[in-house]
């Protein structure tokens, strides 16, 4: 794996785990306040929906709680009807159905209707008015429907009861427009008797019929076996004896929860995202010194070495690193391509530029032409003047070369004090004027050693590129060296062209 894509996979590991743990942290923080407060918002709507529930029967009891002991007192059946359709609310809702005045010994005065059944349904009033506070209005439930009584007195045996019949049709409509609680199932029961199931939107239907189921279940315990139902939140308020239980689901409570949770991952997306592109711009600028450094060691092996490591100086550890590095590559360059003698390129090195230029001068059809020089009676100068002269010498013929040819050749040592310039770009007859060039160059300029003069020539013999009998590197050497053989066997100092009629060099004097 590369470095880059290392950097690249942990650093970006590292901020999403953390952004999760961050995002959990936010999450959980404020889970707990937000289903809290939203459960006592639940509740206090609950509340003012029974408050106000409370409020709109208290009203219509008023209207007609006072005309009961006129039902008593001769007043005529009309004008007691005429309180009763009264009471009705803003909306034009009529809660009551029939309302009668139940005397002490059972007699029935009927202000609007008739009750059920007559003298038995009055018994069954009386009979649950007994557990009724006097002048306190309270509902009961009876088989053939829901009822408001309401006992005018402290004394048991002189007190007249008011009995009201509540229409479940209209009681829907006042609860539905009283109701602050949305998304909910409203159930209305008395004791253990449901006498009303209103759901405020399409979604809280469903509750209509999971409600007692849930309840049932949480009444008998939970087992594997069961069907898991949505988890219900119940809020119980009572209204003079009438339950109204208000009933969502916990989702309707983790509304904003799963709000707070959407956002917490859309900004752990967004920032992932961001993070993830500005871990790849770090990479690259992290990987891309270290990639050069990599090209450019590359190169050294190759030989490929002689263009300049590109990095910019950023003052850091990398930046360092490459410093160094192009410091360590002109070292090494001197090392494996130059002969430390002469400042020339050394044999190895001339044989991998010779490879790539006969290859490309073959392709191409291009000139290409080798000079090969040697210095003449080398051996004297040492014995005369000692190695360090001889050493001085070549390295004078090494500058010399170096100077009277072009920025583009390449002059290289190739052993002992035989020389090679390798021209690309041109034929025999200009290597020839180079090579001559630097024979009489040497000829008439003799070379100071320590105050001395010393005088010596060079011979040369120069192979040129040629596709049907120098098609080769050993082909473009070996002509080279026949020439320069025959250079030397016809006097020295020299130039010779080879030529394929040339005799087989033998050993060089």
């Amino acid at each position: 794996m590369k470095i880059r894509t290392k950097l690249v996979s942990s650093f970006c590991a590292c901020i999403i785990v953390m952004l999760a743990i961050l995002g959990s942290i936010i999450y959980l923080t404020f889970e707990e306040g937000i289903y809290n407060d939203r459960q006592e918002i639940f509740s206090l709507k609950a509340a003012n929906t029974a408050k106000a529930f409370n409020a709109a029967i208290e009203k219509e009891i008023d209207i007609f709680g006072q005309s009961h002991k006129e039902a008593f007192a001769g007043k005529s059946k009309p004008s007691l009807q005429s309180g009763f359709h009264r009471c009705e609310g803003a909306n034009g809702i009529r809660l009551f159905s029939e309302v009668s005045v139940i005397s002490p010994d059972g007699n029935i005065r009927t202000i609007c209707s008739q009750l059920p059944d007559g003298k038995s349904t009055a018994i069954a009033l009386q009979v649950a008015a007994r557990n009724i506070a006097p002048n306190t209005p309270q509902f009961v439930m009876l088989p053939d429907g829901l009822y408001l009584l309401y006992p005018d007195s402290n004394d048991r045996s002189s007190a007249l009861l008011i009995a009201a019949k509540i229409e479940k049709d209209e009681l829907r409509k006042l609860l539905g427009s009283l109701n602050e609680v949305k998304d909910s199932l409203l159930v209305v029961s008395s004791g253990s008797q449901t006498f009303l199931n209103l759901a405020t939107s399409k979604s809280s239907q469903d509750l209509v019929d999971i409600y007692p189921k849930e309840m049932q279940q949480q009444r008998i315990g939970r087992k594997k076996e069961q069907i898991k139902l949505p988890a219900l939140i119940v809020c119980d308020n009572n209204v003079l004896g009438l339950k109204l239980t208000h009933v969502v689901s916990r989702e309707f409570l983790l509304h904003d929860l799963v709000k707070l949770k959407n956002r917490i991952v859309s900004a752990i997306i967004l920032i992932g995202w961001m993070s993830i592109w500005v871990v790849l711009i770090i990479a690259h600028r992290l990987s891309r010194p270290i990639i050069k450094l990599s090209k450019a060691t590359n190169d050294i092996v190759t030989f490929g070495n002689d263009e300049k490591l590109d990095f910019i100086a950023t003052g850091d550890e990398v930046g360092m690193l490459a410093q160094n590095f192009e410091t360590m590559r002109l070292k090494i360059l001197e090392l494996i391509a130059k002969d430390p003698l002469t400042d020339t390129y050394n044999r190895r090195y001339l044989m991998h530029i010779l490879e790539q230029e006969t290859a490309r001068a073959l392709r191409e059809h291009e000139a290409l032409s080798c000079i090969m020089f040697d210095m003449d009676h080398f051996k004297a100068i040492n014995d005369t003047y000692g190695h360090p002269a001889g050493d001085e010498v070549l390295a004078e013929l090494g500058r010399r070369l170096k100077l009277h040819t072009r920025i583009y050749d390449t002059v290289a040592r190739f052993g002992g004090e035989e020389f090679v310039v390798l021209s690309p770009g041109i034929g025999q007859d200009d290597a020839r004027s180079i090579a001559e060039r630097i024979r009489v160059s040497l000829e008439n300029d003799p070379m100071e050693w320590q105050g001395l003069k010393i005088h010596n020539t060079i011979s040369a013999g120069i192979a040129s590129i040629d596709e049907a009998i120098v098609n080769s590197t050993e082909k473009l050497i070996v002509c080279a060296d026949r020439a320069l053989y025959m250079a030397k066997r016809s006097g020295r100092n020299q130039t010779v062209i080879y030529e394929a009629d040339h005799d087989s060099p033998g050993d060089s004097a």
